[in-house]
């Protein structure tokens, strides 16, 4: 069983579109999550500032602009991984006794385009082609992960794409390249969200609710041979079918337990991929979890409630926190139209091939 940390705060804002002026957004999450945690921002022991397009002391910036002086700050940049590379460090200095509070924030203030890359799109038509090569997976149920994702964005008010979409729409959206459409792929956006985590000590003695627990936090660099394999071979990603395991055996649960997860889909078929690798489902029953509706309300587990990055955009400093602020609104029944019903245990999974891969279970205290 893994030592547990309690997340105490969580602060968002909404997320917009690229290119839009959105200076000093890393502040308003940071008041948010201080607020939301009930603690002055002098009870802060360390800081950690994830962004990927800022430059090395932003940071330092935007921690500045809340009140956050004197105190260690560290910048993290782990590409589309780096919110949870920033909670991991700010875990791993509670647990190393260095801190007994510390807040992780990330941000995302300017974007140029909001139009997927180019290296994005090409490694999105590999993996739909491995996938419908591999598992016969046909573009209908591609469709209808882009539909859920929008259905789910809709009763968000923190998503920056919030209205609904129907099969229809997502089969007609262009085509990029291969068989990979708009409608399957999330473009960049701006964004910011905090967290505050301390110990279960420090919770007790300042009277900081203690409901959620951050139970285990896994991190590992992806082989990325491993998700771009040619067609016969397992198309589950070994790392994060590796890393889920590790936070599996240390939070103490099985996928079986997780009711609600955030998933990393910045393209619907790593939502696919990732489900079968986190073990929400058999690898040979993806199809049939989608085509169920396995994945929303009333299914096995509801996967990305926020709308996931199909609906938040991708602000990849920002999307790691963002996906735990949800998940730790959920656990406590504060997600509104968008709540889980009576969920307990949380599951979220952050970055990509090539890159890194995190997996963290949130667990609601019993």
């Amino acid at each position: 069983m893994g030592e547990r940390v309690v997340v105490a705060g969580a602060g968002m804002v909404p997320f917009a579109a690229a290119g839009a002026n959105a200076s000093g957004i890393a502040g308003g999450a940071i008041r948010s999550a201080l607020d939301d945690a009930g603690i002055d921002v002098e009870l802060v022991d360390q800081a950690v500032a994830s962004h990927v397009l800022g430059d090395p002391a932003a940071g330092e910036r935007a921690l500045a602009r809340a009140g956050l002086t004197g105190i260690p700050v560290s910048n993290v940049s782990n590409g589309a991984a780096s919110g949870s590379a920033a909670l991991f460090h700010a875990r791993q200095a509670l647990l190393s006794g260095e801190a007994q509070c510390v807040l992780a924030v990330g941000f995302e203030e300017t974007v140029e385009c909001s139009t997927p890359t180019s290296e994005l799109v090409r490694r999105c038509i590999t993996r739909l082609d491995q996938a419908a090569g591999h598992l016969g997976i046909g573009d209908e149920t591609f469709a209808r992960i882009a539909v859920k994702a929008r259905a789910h964005g809709a009763r968000n008010p923190y998503a920056l794409h919030r209205e609904p979409l129907s099969l229809d729409e997502a089969l007609a959206a262009p085509l990029m390249g291969g068989r990979l459409r708009r409608s399957y792929v999330s473009g960049a956006s701006c964004g910011a969200a905090a967290v505050v985590i301390c110990t279960p000590r420090f919770a007790a003695h300042h009277g900081i609710r203690d409901e959620v627990l951050l139970a285990a936090h896994a991190l590992e660099i992806d082989d990325c041979d491993s998700d771009t394999r040619a067609a016969g071979a397992e198309l589950v990603g070994g790392t994060t079918r590796r890393v889920a395991e590790r936070a599996y055996e240390s939070a103490g649960v099985d996928p079986a337990d997780v009711d609600v997860a955030e998933v990393h889909d910045c393209c619907v078929v790593d939502e696919l991929i990732s489900c079968a690798a986190l073990g929400l489902c058999a690898e040979d029953d993806a199809e049939r979890f989608v085509r169920a509706g396995a994945n929303t309300y009333g299914g096995r587990v509801v996967v990305s409630p926020s709308g996931g990055l199909l609906s938040m955009g991708h602000a990849p400093g920002a999307a790691g926190l963002a996906q735990v602020c949800e998940l730790a609104w959920q656990l406590r029944g504060q997600a509104g139209a968008r709540q889980v019903p009576d969920a307990r245990v949380a599951l979220q999974h952050n970055g990509g091939p090539g890159g890194a891969i995190a997996v963290a279970i949130l667990r609601r205290k019993t």
